[in-house]
């Protein structure tokens, strides 16, 4: 019985083993959006610090804050809440094995000199551990796996298409 039971907490430490070694190597892997967000970066000033991309855009700032609405609707990042300068979605949770990822893309718009707005997208992902309470919270980037990196593309397909103008566009990259 003993050598049963031996072997079955062998086998499920192997297994244990096997699924850890697999999930350190995807953490190796560039994110599938990594590529997209380089060559779309391109098309971009960049600048280094908190990640964001920021433009401005002709036309006030109510003008512009609903085109970033319609912009941020057709890139499926659904308007959670709106408010003067500031436009929000706030992505589901998505539930994994101990941990929940919670993905909210902002949009601050603020006017600039006269005939002129301002624009600055960034989003954020928080973490939340299920045992505990602690929460992480970080800056999302093109170099994010899943929601987070393909919020942060929306983000360089919103800039592109409100601003055609890829002098006045800036990508934001941590150092």
């Amino acid at each position: 019985m003993n050598r049963m039971k031996s072997a079955a907490m062998g086998s499920a430490a192997l297994a244990t083993m096997l699924v850890l070694g697999a999930c350190a190597s995807l953490q190796i892997a560039p994110p599938p959006s990594a590529a997209e967000s380089v060559e779309l970066e391109r098309s971009f000033v960049v600048q280094h610090g908190p990640a964001e991309v920021q433009f401005a855009v002709a036309g006030s700032s109510d003008e512009v804050a609903q085109r970033l609405s319609s912009a941020f609707a057709a890139e499926s990042l659904a308007v959670t809440s709106s408010q003067p300068g500031l436009i929000e979605a706030k992505l589901p949770a998505d539930n994994q094995i101990g941990v929940n990822y919670q993905v909210v893309a902002r949009g601050l718009v603020a006017a600039a000199e006269p005939g002129s707005t301002r624009v600055r997208l960034y989003g954020e992902r928080t973490v939340m551990f299920v045992t505990k309470d602690s929460l992480d919270v970080q800056r999302i980037d093109g170099g994010m796996y899943g929601r987070s990196g393909a919020t942060w593309l929306s983000f360089l397909r919103i800039a592109k298409s409100l601003q055609p103008d890829s002098s006045k566009r800036v990508v934001v990259l941590p150092p």
